[in-house]
């Protein structure tokens, strides 16, 4: 599964997206398309698939959609594909889909977007939510580690496996134990005098000298990540 996530990554293209798709257990009949002309001039779409569907034990249908755009970035708008997700779920009666949005570049963005029935009314998810932006010029470690060991036949572990929250929190969970394993065992120059007991100084500069470092070497991190210094620097 990982493998076949990575080539994704690498570059996407619907043959490796079905893969992906079949890997999952998804019935998979890429041929089928849906008319566009009421989103072409709003939401410059170009095509639309609906490339497979699963059962999922909660007896819900899931379907995938392949949404082709004029452009597409990591800084466009969210809120315009939801809103493309939000009329095909309602087109096709469903409340849970799986979309992926991308254009001629490689890269593109794989979303989940379901319903939730309230009485006569329903609640969408957050569209800032349960979505991943691909590059392949980046990583994409989070996406294929979210999605790698995701079971496709239940509705809850597909929501977790879109939900980057306890990713979040493991990471800086981890920073936090390395910090506290690393204030013990750190020393930095004396050249700056914080308290006249010498045990207090000690402390409160290896603290705040070590929290310094760490929030360097992250920005360090995440300048890398996006490609802002060369990889040999850092």
């Amino acid at each position: 599964m990982e493998a076949i996530l990575e080539d994704l990554t690498k570059g996407f293209s619907l043959e490796n997206l079905e893969n992906l798709l079949l890997k999952y257990g998804f019935t998979v009949d890429i041929k089928k398309e849906y008319d566009t002309e009421e989103f072409e001039e709003k939401y410059n779409v170009l095509d639309i698939k609906q490339v497979g569907s699963i059962r999922l034990k909660q007896k819900y249908d899931l379907l995938a959609f392949a949404i082709k755009l004029e452009n597409l970035t990591e800084r466009s708008s969210k809120k315009n594909q939801f809103e493309i997700a939000k009329k095909l779920l309602q087109k096709y009666g469903k409340y849970i889909g799986l979309f992926v949005f991308y254009n001629d570049g490689k890269n593109f963005r794989f979303s989940l977007v379901f319903k939730t029935p309230y009485g006569e009314a329903v609640k969408y998810s957050p569209y800032k939510r349960y979505t991943f932006y691909v590059n392949p010029e980046l990583p994409n470690k989070t996406f294929i580690n979210q999605l790698k060991n995701c079971n496709f036949e239940d509705f809850e572990s597909i929501k977790q496996a879109f939900s980057v929250e306890p990713l979040t929190k493991e990471f800086y969970r981890e920073i936090q134990n390395w910090y506290f394993w690393a204030l013990d065992r750190v020393s930095f120059p004396n050249d700056y005098k914080y308290s006249d007991d010498p045990k207090k100084d000690k402390e409160i500069r290896n603290a705040q000298n070590l929290i310094r470092l760490l929030t360097r070497l992250i920005f360090v991190w995440f300048l890398k990540e996006k490609k802002l210094i060369p990889d040999m620097l850092f």
